[in-house]
């Protein structure tokens, strides 16, 4: 494990509130047809539809433990209504943005890699689970094909690998592709050369996850699954 994975694990025990605030921006939502929706910094796939949305870099907490924290790493409080308040972890070199969303009840969260980083982005989105239950394998692993059949023409993979991973919400099910316009060359300023999308689903909230990055065998894709892993939801 990474000096800044167990960060993370030491962090998750020394958790206590500090705010602070931050600016705007923009990204873009994208919705499938079948309803699956992701927020990405790159245009919305084919036959997605598009909308921009504003971030609110808001309402940000950190916690101020009893003890020695690591320095390198930050929680963040996410208000989940009717459902519970939800930990997230980032690092320092991160920058953590809610996303106001005025047509859903939940927000969802943004989180890049600050200037002078390797290129990372990991977005999050939140939908109720009414059904109070686990999704079957079966379920899960045919919606994550669903989402992920968009990519795998353009792909260096051309086929659907779909790993299941474990987090304290449930089971992550992800599927990562290459661009495979930027197999052997870096990707350009504000594009990424990986994606890696998928969903888990807990008992009270599902959540839509793509992580954006130079690859799924970098350290920045290794963080981004870190701060996954680690959710932690109390519930209201």
């Amino acid at each position: 494990m990474s000096s800044r994975s167990r960060s993370i694990v030491v962090l998750v025990l020394l958790l206590a509130l500090q705010t602070f605030a931050l600016n705007v921006k923009a990204i873009n939502k994208c919705e499938d047809e079948d309803g699956n929706i992701t927020f990405q910094d790159l245009d919305c796939g084919r036959g997605e539809s598009a909308e921009k949305v504003k971030i609110r870099r808001a309402a940000i907490q950190r916690s101020v433990p009893e003890i020695v924290k690591p320095d390198n790493v930050n929680p963040h409080y996410l208000p989940l209504p009717g459902i519970g308040q939800l930990i997230l972890l980032s690092f320092d070199w991160w920058d953590y943005q809610v996303v106001d969303n005025p047509d859903d009840e939940l927000p969802g969260v943004v989180m890049r890699a600050k200037a002078g980083e390797e290129p990372l982005s990991l977005q999050l989105s939140f939908i109720r689970n009414p059904s109070g239950t686990l999704a079957s394998k079966e379920d899960n692993v045919r919606v994550v094909r669903q989402m992920a059949s968009a990519f795998v023409e353009d792909s260096v993979e051309q086929v659907i690998d779909i790993k299941r991973i474990p987090t304290s919400l449930g089971i992550a099910y992800l599927a990562n592709f290459t661009d495979r316009k930027y197999e052997s060359l870096p990707a350009p300023e504000g594009e990424y050369r990986s994606i890696t999308i998928g969903q888990l689903i807990h008992p009270r909230v599902a959540v839509g996850i793509t992580i954006l990055s130079g690859g799924a065998d970098s350290k920045e894709h290794d963080e981004a699954l870190d701060v996954v892993t680690s959710f932690t939801l109390v519930p209201d």
